[in-house]
This record gives structure tokens, C-alpha cells and sequence, in this order.
């Protein structure tokens, strides 16, 4: 029996290694956790390479999950709804139930999403379906493919203006560099990311572009200076609230500290990262803090806190499923247990890991048919398309070959034939133009869903939304320094505020509902919302505050008359739709539109003012600083609680 043993760890010697490494998880956009495996010069390895994107699979869902995903698919399959409605449908479905656990069936719907987009040539949508596919191959560690896809967005934002996805698809490819091993190119884009980030504010990307940073330098060895841009990033995480960055960045900060050998911060930290993620409850990530937990016990020669890590945490990798994290838990007590002398025990342990790493391999070859039939399906699809063109080919063949016969038969007819399609052509070319400049008409008053849903159905119903943040701005004192410039100057310089004003509005995804007279309205959150709407519009609000000052103070230097300006928001529910079957005019309507206009004549100029609704949404915010005005008596309206805010 003894020489049996003896051979089985043999083969395991031999089959899983011996000697000093650090291995290194990698997960999408957070960047990279890592795995502690410090400890290894005379004994297995108790913890291997773990890559999440290659080793997920689909877990059960529970019963709101598969009804949510069922509603998401039923509106991407009513083809009478808005195209923009069923696209932003199908993004949901990749980004909440996809991506993380079925990478093949996120890329296989965001190229359903890329096709709709292209066709209805709608750019924003066709860049995130780009980085979706990215993320995808990412999440399944095909980096050359993940680095084509967010090259291919990447240029479709560019092109749009979009700084911050620029941004953060400049921070996916440094994080793919990082990946890859390649210093330099990881670094050269990390720079490129974090002066966008810090140009417009997004400190959300500054933090992940400090990671970045700090994975570069563990690559490097250089362990100092990984740790203190870990803690830089950390810092960040818990000013936002970024409660699973924050759990993220404390494993990585524990591993850095056990490749530094100073093993009591190590295992705080490990600590704190299972801490982090008990309180969020996600248990896979607590299964992988327990083998982090149980290794560094280990190293420490804590047998039975090692064991005990190790069999709790390979309990909850059964209870969740994962079958990965299940063999490399019994692959670490087998370490352990060999280590303490217990042959019996060990044996079993690594019994159980060898059925789970057959099972794996079953489980692969299972995804990989998977894979094969959704090409096969993609293949059949070009077929299919290829089959009718030739059709069509075949066709317009058949017809030059009649209309030569009758060139041929009746020769004497051909200048006629040719005056008249001249004419035909002509015509229709002149069609074309005007329903494209029609369209673009169209596209300029209404957006682009509501455009697309009246083209289709005659009509657009009016749609009610349960948060929107409207904005008002108004210049101070207007009519009297209007009666003091003439129509021209009065005209161009209102223009000239207004045109930026589109342009910031464009910027931040927000949507431009009208202008009266001197009053610009905008409206964030419509007609598709979204998490960030709320945010948007305070932020473009201060960008245009900024703008007319900068250009009041440009004006005053040249002793020109100009004007100053009051803005105010307001968020809650409203009702919007067309107005009128001429002239179409894309309006809102509800309480919080004239609460949101009490908010601007209340204001102050150079400054926004914003409602209690909207700060109750925003005041967690780092990026923003408020100044409470208490209760202002607005007209029609009574006490109303009131706030100023400005950039942090």
C-alpha cells in the first residue's frame, strides 16, 4: 500500500508542479485578483492558474432571473417595438445574464445586437455591441480577438466624440496588454486612459486604471510599488461605495503583502476580503477567499485552520456549483494533508480532484459542441443570404439577357429606352435624397426610437417614466440688455450659447426637448433610461454654468454686452410623447416639469440648483459638493427644500 501512495504522489509531483510562482486570476473591466501561492519549493502546489472566463458555466438561474430574461427576450422579439427599445433589451440580456457565465451566448447575441444596430445605422449602439463581443472573448481569455473587437469600437466612439467610452475602452485594451505579459503597451494605454479620466472627471476610471497600474508592477516584480497603487485605487473604491471593487482590491492587496513575506497583513487582508464578500453575499468569491485563507494557513503551518478553510470553502463550491473551484479545493487539502503525513486522507482528497478534473474536461468538451452549433447556425445564416443573392444575381442576369434581345429587336427604340430610364433614375436618385435628408429631419426634432416607432406605425404613443431629471436654464435680466442690442447681435449671441449647449447635452446623453424664447429644456433619463441619467444631467448642467461664464468674462474684458445664467433640476415622473400631427414636437409634461422650472427661477446665476428628489440621488456621489439652501417659497409651489452643486 505504502509503494502505491508513493507513486500517486509521485505522479502528482509531476503532474502539478513544484516551485515558487504567483498565479494570477483575471476577471473583466476590475482587471485581475490574485491567487497566493508563495510556498512551494518543497511540496505540490497547492493552488493553480485559475482563469474565470475559461472554467464559468452556466449556473441555475433562479425563477426572477429567468423571468427577467424572458421579458428582455420577448421585447427583442416584438419587431413592431422601437429598434432602439429592443436593442438596449438585448444589451441588458448580454451584460446580466450572459456575460460573466455563458461568454459564447453573449458574443452570439451582441452580434444579433451589432446586425440591428448596422442595418438601422445606429453608431452608439453598434459601439457597444463591439464591446460586449470584447468583453466576451476577454471573459474567455482569447485576448487577440477581445484586443480586434474594442480596436473596432473603440474607433466608432472616437468618431462620435463619446470621451468616455473612449476612455474606458482605451482602459480595456491596457487591461488586455496587462493580461498578455506586455509592460509597455499596458502602460502606454493606461496613460492614454487616465489623462481622459482625469480631463472629464471619471474617477470611476481613474481607480481601475490604478489597478492596472498595480497588476503592471506585479508583473514587474516590483512589489512596493504595486501595493501602493493598489491602496491608491482601494481608497477610491471605498469613497464610491464600489462595495465588490473594494472586496476585489483587498485579496489583491493580500497577495502582494504574502509575495512580500510579511505574512500578518497578508492574512488581515485575506480576512477583510472574505469579510467584503460575505456582507455582499456572493459565494463564489467567499469559496476563493477560504482557498486564499487555507493556503496562506498553510505556509504558516496552521494544519487545522488550513483544513478547516480549505473544507468550508470547497463546501460552498459545491453548494454554488463550480466545479473548477471544486477541484482545486481538494487539490489543496490533498497538498495539506500530504504535507501533516496522512497518507489515507490525502488519497482521497486527490481521488476526488482527479473525477472533477475528468468532469471538467467533459463540461469543456460540452461548451466547445455549443460553440460548434452556434457557428454552424452563423454558417447557415450566410448560406441562406449568399442562396438568395444568387437568386437575385440570377434574376438580373435573365433580365440584361431580355433586355439585350429586345436591344437587339428593336434597336431603333434605344434612345427612347435610354431617355426614359435617365429620367427614371434620376428621379429616383432625387427620391432617395430627400427621404435621407427627411429622415435626417426627423432625426433632428425627435429621437431616434420615437423617429423610428412614428416611421413605422404612423404614430408614437406617449410613454410614461417613473425618473427623469429635467432641466431649465434662463439668462438674468434678459429683456432689459436684449432692448439694448440689435436683432442681429441679439440672435447670434443666444444662438451661440444654444448651439454649445446641444453640443454638451450630446456629450452627457442627454436629450434637448426645446427652447422658449431665452429658456433652454433638457431632459435626462428619456427616452431610453438609464443608471446614470441622473448624474448626466447635473453634469451637464455645470458644464454649461461653465461655458457662460467663461464666455460672460471673455465678453465683459472687451467691454460687450452678454448675459448670465440661472439652471435648475428637478427629478421625478412624467409623461412624454408628440405633440400635434404637424410640426412634430417631441414634449413632456407632469409636476416635475414645473417643479423643475421653480428650481431655475429660485436659483442664483453661476450656480445649479437642484431639488431634494435629485440630491437624495446623488448626495453619495464623491464627484459632487452640495450646499443645502433649506426651504425656498417658490411660486405656486409652496416651501420647497433646495441644494447647490458643484464639482468635488
Amino acid at each position: 500500500m505504502e509503494n502505491k501512495l508513493n507513486h500517486i504522489f509521485k505522479k502528482l509531483r509531476e503532474g502539478f508542479g513544484i516551485g515558487f510562482s504567483m498565479n494570477i486570476f483575471k476577471t473583466r473591466f476590475i482587471g485581475w485578483i490574485f491567487f497566493f501561492n508563495y510556498f512551494m519549493k518543497t511540496a505540490i502546489s497547492t493552488l493553480l492558474l485559475l482563469v474565470l472566463t475559461t472554467v464559468s458555466f452556466a449556473q441555475e438561474r433562479t425563477p426572477e432571473q429567468q423571468k427577467d430574461i424572458d421579458s428582455l427576450l420577448s421585447i427583442w422579439n416584438d419587431h413592431s417595438a422601437a429598434d432602439t427599445i429592443r436593442i438596449n433589451a438585448i444589451h441588458a440580456l448580454i451584460n446580466k445574464h450572459y456575460l460573466d457565465n455563458q461568454p459564447d451566448s453573449a458574443f452570439y447575441f451582441a452580434q444579433l445586437e451589432f446586425d440591428l444596430a448596422k442595418r438601422k445605422g445606429l453608431k452608439a449602439q453598434m459601439m457597444e455591441a463591439l464591446n460586449a463581443q470584447g468583453n466576451s472573448f476577454l471573459n474567455k481569455a482569447d485576448y487577440p480577438k477581445a484586443l480586434d473587437y474594442y480596436q473596432q469600437s473603440l474607433s466608432i466612439a472616437e468618431e462620435l466624440g463619446k470621451e468616455r467610452r473612449v476612455g474606458r475602452l482605451l482602459g480595456n485594451i491596457a487591461n488586455i496588454y496587462v493580461n498578455m505579459g506586455d509592460s509597455p503597451k499596458a502602460l502606454e494605454y493606461c496613460q492614454q486612459s487616465d489623462a481622459i479620466a482625469k480631463a472629464i472627471g471619471d474617477i470611476e476610471q481613474s481607480s481601475r486604471v490604478l489597478l492596472y497600474y498595480g497588476v503592471i508592477y506585479v508583473n514587474e516584480g516590483d512589489f512596493d510599488k504595486a501595493l501602493d497603487y493598489f491602496q491608491r485605487s482601494l481608497a477610491i473604491k471605498e469613497e464610491l461605495g464600489s462595495k465588490g471593487d473594494v472586496a476585489t482590491l483587498l485579496g489583491n492587496i493580500g497577495v502582494v503583502y504574502a509575495n512580500k513575506g510579511d505574512f500578518p497583513h497578508a492574512l488581515e487582508y485575506f480576512q477583510r476580503n472574505l469579510e467584503a464578500w460575505s456582507e455582499l453575499g456572493n459565494r463564489r468569491e467567499v469559496s476563493l477567499a477560504y482557498l486564499n485563507l487555507s493556503g496562506l494557513n498553510l505556509e504558516l503551518r496552521n494544519y487545522q485552520q488550513a483544513i478547516h478553510c480549505g473544507e468550508t470553502g470547497l463546501q460552498i463550491a459545491k453548494e454554488v456549483g463550480e466545479l473548477s473551484y471544486e477541484q482545486n479545493f481538494n487539490e489543496q487539502l490533498y497538498g495539506i494533508y500530504k504535507k501533516m503525513g496522512n497518507s489515507k486522507k490525502a488519497l482521497e482528497y486527490y481521488e476526488q480532484a482527479a473525477m472533477l478534473k475528468d468532469s471538467l474536461f467533459n463540461v469543456e468538451n460540452t461548451r466547445k459542441m455549443a460553440r460548434l452549433e452556434m457557428q454552424y447556425d452563423f454558417d447557415k445564416k450566410e448560406a441562406a443570404a449568399q442562396a438568395e443573392q444568387e437568386k437575385k444575381d440570377a434574376l438580373v442576369a435573365q433580365q440584361l439577357k431580355q433586355q439585350k434581345l429586345v436591344r437587339n429587336v428593336l434597336m431603333g427604340g434605344l434612345v427612347v429606352v435610354l431617355f426614359f430610364a435617365g429620367v427614371f433614375f434620376r428621379q429616383r436618385n432625387k427620391i432617395e435624397k430627400e427621404k435621407q435628408r427627411s429622415e435626417a429631419l426627423l432625426l433632428n426634432i425627435l429621437p431616434s426610437e420615437v423617429a423610428e416607432e412614428l416611421k413605422q406605425k404612423g404614430e408614437a404613443e406617449a410613454r410614461s417614466y417613473d425618473t427623469v431629471s429635467i432641466l431649465f436654464t434662463d439668462f438674468k435680466s434678459f429683456t432689459e440688455q436684449s432692448e439694448k442690442m440689435s436683432a442681429v447681435a441679439l440672435v447670434s449671441e443666444i444662438n451661440h450659447y444654444f448651439k454649445e449647449f446641444d453640443a454638451i447635452c450630446e456629450q452627457f446623453g442627454v436629450e434637448k426637448i426645446k427652447t422658449i424664447g431665452d429658456s433652454y429644456m433638457a431632459a435626462g433619463g428619456l427616452p431610453a433610461p438609464e443608471e446614470t441619467s441622473v448624474k448626466n444631467t447635473v453634469l451637464a448642467a455645470l458644464a454649461m454654468q461653465q461655458f457662460v461664464e467663461k464666455h460672460h468674462q471673455e465678453k465683459e474684458a472687451s467691454d460687450e454686452r452678454t448675459f448670465q445664467m440661472r439652471v435648475g433640476i428637478h427629478t421625478g415622473p412624467i409623461v412624454a410623447g408628440i405633440v400635434g400631427v404637424k410640426k412634430f414636437q417631441y414634449d413632456v409634461w407632469g409636476d416635475t416639469v414645473n417643479t423643475a422650472s421653480r428650481m431655475e427661477s429660485s436659483g442664483e446665476v453661476n450656480k445649479v440648483n437642484i431639488s431634494r428628489a435629485t440630491y437624495e440621488l446623488l448626495k453619495n456621489d464623491a464627484d459632487f459638493t452640495f450646499e443645502s439652501r433649506g426651504k425656498i417659497t417658490a411660486k405656486g409651489k409652496g416651501d420647497i427644500e433646495m441644494y447647490f452643486v458643484r464639482l468635488s
